[in-house]
């Protein structure tokens, strides 16, 4: 007889163990004639088996049994991605009709509280009827109403916060104005008429019409600057001639009148010089090779000539110089 380990222990145990079974259970059974020690040798002549564990190894797999493991995964994945991504569409659908129905709600919400607002007069604070100080509410702060256009319906704004007493007094001021009926037809054609007209739409400018808009202004500076010379030119000519008038007739006229031309034509060109003084020197780190003169304005040109064109100018947005507009050729 072999006999089967209980414990993964050494022999001596294992016998020890089946010793105190066997004996456990004659005594159990009260079989006094079985000398005890007898049954410790008979469990010695017994061999112990090894303990049998599974073979660690695995088996295997060919080339075909991979290739179907891998197939069928791939197929799981591809499965679940399909499912992953029905999800995620399904809930952006989601999300987006309930921001869809949320904007709807709110501009429904909002145009009948426009067309409500229409309807009803400005808000009053309540005064006191018997001519004292104005009554307040359980907040300590005043209390406003309001009043139908048409119905005459009066409305407490924040009626929670309303006192017995300035319900009273509120009576007490309705019950007075009851006699002095409103005009209905008026109020209902200001209602109309407040529906009716539409509100004015602000156009923003774009940073090029706000430059076309600067150009145009410094072209018209740019002209009337250069009819302001003509005309004082013109004038100080007639001046000259005027004064030739008064001189006399004698050898020396054309001298004088040389000299009152020289006049003239330096009288003009210090005009020139101080209308295009006002343009400094400047230098443009974008274009620092280029000679520029930079006026009160802040617009900066290629020369001080009247004929000069203008290059960039400080942008107060941008707070920076920006190329003025027509002037790309000049920076090619």
């Amino acid at each position: 007889m072999t006999l089967m380990p209980m414990y993964r222990i050494d022999e001596d145990a294992i016998r020890s163990g089946y010793v105190d079974v066997i004996t456990g259970y004659l005594n159990s059974v009260n079989a006094t004639d079985v000398d005890m020690k007898s049954v410790a040798d008979f469990v010695a002549t017994m061999d112990i088996a090894g303990p049998v564990s599974k073979p660690s190894a695995k088996r295997k797999r060919s080339p075909e049994e991979i290739e179907e493991a891998e197939r069928v995964k791939h197929e799981k994945k591809e499965a679940r991605d399909v499912e992953r991504l029905a999800k995620k569409e399904a809930k952006a659908a989601e999300k987006a009709a309930a921001k869809e129905a949320k904007a709807a709600e709110k501009a429904a919400a909002k145009a009948a509280k426009e067309a409500a607002r229409g309807e009803w007069l400005t808000a009053k604070r309540l005064k006191n009827p018997d001519g004292g100080d104005d009554p307040k509410g359980k907040s300590g702060s005043f209390l406003r109403y309001q009043i139908h256009r048409t119905s005459g319906e009066v409305m407490k704004k924040n009626e929670a916060n309303w006192t017995d007493e300035a319900k009273a007094m509120l009576e007490k001021i309705m019950s007075a104005k009851k006699a002095e009926k409103p005009d209905m037809m008026k109020a209902v054609k200001a209602v109309a008429k407040k529906q009716a007209s539409p509100k004015k739409t602000v156009v923003k400018k774009s940073s090029e019409d706000k430059k076309a808009e600067k150009m145009a202004l410094v072209k018209a500076a740019k002209a009337a600057k250069a009819a302001e010379a003509a005309e004082a030119a013109e004038a100080a000519k007639a001046e000259a001639q005027r004064l030739l008038m008064l001189l006399p007739s004698d050898a020396n006229t054309e001298t004088i009148e040389g000299e009152n031309e020289v006049a003239m034509e330096l009288e003009f060109e210090d005009f020139e010089e101080a209308d295009t003084s006002i343009r400094k020197p400047f230098t443009w780190d974008k274009h620092p090779e280029m000679e520029l003169y930079e006026d009160s304005d802040r617009w900066v040109w290629d020369s001080v000539e009247e004929d000069a064109n203008p290059v960039c100018y400080y942008d107060e947005d941008e707070e920076e110089y920006v190329v003025a507009p027509g002037s790309e050729e000049l920076l090619a």
